[in-house]
C-alpha cells in the first residue's frame, strides 16, 4: 500500500517512511522497544500489520503487533507533538464473534481501534480510523491475501475458463489501492477525524469479477458454476459512504477498470 499512497502524498507533502526493510527508518513493531519520531512531523499514518492465524503465536503475534503495535505508534506521535494519526484498520474488525469472518486478524483489530481511540481521547492527538474492505492493485503485491481474485486474473490471461464453486453467486467488495490513496491523501489534507467504513460504493458478485478478467484479456473464457460443490459464502459488509461524502469524493476504479490495469500493467512487464 505504502508504494501507491507515497507518490500521491509527495504531491503535497515530505514524506518519510517507516518500515522492517524498506523505509527512510527502520522500525519492527514485533520488537517491543521505543519508537521514536522527529519533532517536526505533523501525521502519522499506519498501514503495518500482522494478519494473523490459527496457531497460538499467530494469534499471539497478531495482538503484538496489530495492538500494542498500534499503541506504540500513538504514544511516540503523542511524544513528537504530530498532530494527526490515520490508522488504517480493516472492515473484518467489524465481524462478529459468530460469524465465519471473524478470526484473530479481525479480533486484533478490533482491539487495535479500540486501544487507539481511548489513548487519543485523553492525549492531544486527532485520530483517524478507516476500515477498507479487501484491497488489490494492478501488481501482485496484493496476491498473498487476495488468491482468489488473481486466480481470476490468471485464467482469464491464460484464456481458460473459470470455474465457481456451488450455485450461490457470492459477493464481495474489492477496492483498488489507488482509491486508497486517494481518500488517505484527502484525510490528511482536510484533517478529517473519525471512524469509517472505506468500500468500494457497490459489491460485486464473484460471477462479475470472473467475467471482468476474461473480458480484460480479450479471453474466450467461459464463467460456469459448478453446483455439485460446496457453496461460497458472501464476505460483504453494509456500505456506509459517510467518509466519502464528507470527502466529496468517491472511488472511481470499478472491477472492471480494476482488470484492465492488471492486464496492462501484466503486458507491459512481459
Amino acid at each position: 500500500m505504502g508504494k501507491v499512497l507515497v507518490p500521491m502524498l509527495a504531491d503535497f507533502a515530505q514524506v518519510v517512511t517507516t518500515g522492517r526493510i524498506d523505509g527512510d527508518i527502520q522500525l519492527d513493531l514485533s520488537v517491543m522497544s521505543p519508537v521514536y519520531f522527529e519533532k517536526d512531523i505533523d501525521v502519522v499514518i499506519h498501514l503495518a500489520a500482522h494478519f494473523g492465524g490459527k496457531k497460538p503465536e499467530e494469534i499471539m503475534d497478531a495482538e503484538k503487533i496489530n495492538v500494542l503495535g498500534t499503541l506504540q505508534l500513538c504514544r511516540a506521535a503523542v511524544e513528537a507533538n504530530v498532530k494527526h494519526f490515520i490508522f488504517v484498520s480493516s472492515i473484518y474488525s467489524q465481524a462478529k464473534s459468530e460469524s465465519p469472518l471473524y478470526s484473530s486478524y479481525a479480533l486484533s483489530k478490533r482491539h487495535a481501534e479500540e486501544v487507539a481511540q481511548y489513548f487519543c481521547e485523553r492525549n492531544p492527538l486527532i485520530l483517524t480510523i478507516l476500515r477498507p474492505s479487501q484491497l488489490y492493485g494492478s501488481t501482485e503485491d496484493f496476491r498473498k491475501h487476495q488468491p482468489f481474485f488473481y486466480a481470476m486474473a490468471d485464467q482469464g490471461e491464460r484464456g481458460r475458463d473459470i470455474a465457481l464453486q456451488g450455485k450461490h453467486d457470492a459477493l464481495r467488495n474489492f477496492l483498488h489501492t489507488e482509491d486508497l490513496a486517494h481518500i488517505i491523501s484527502k484525510v490528511v489534507q482536510q484533517r478529517l477525524a473519525g471512524t469509517y467504513s472505506c468500500q468500494y460504493p457497490s459489491d460485486t458478485s464473484i460471477s462479475e469479477i470472473a467475467r471482468a478478467a476474461i473480458q480484460a484479456f480479450n479471453s474466450k473464457g467461459q464463467v460456469f458454476f459448478q453446483e455439485e460443490m460446496d457453496e461460497i459464502m458472501d464476505n460483504v459488509f453494509p456500505i456506509d459512504d459517510e467518509l466519502f461524502r464528507r470527502l466529496n469524493y468517491y472511488p472511481a476504479i470499478s472491477i472492471k477498470e480494476g482488470m484492465k490495469r492488471i492486464a496492462l500493467t501484466r503486458t507491459l512487464q512481459a
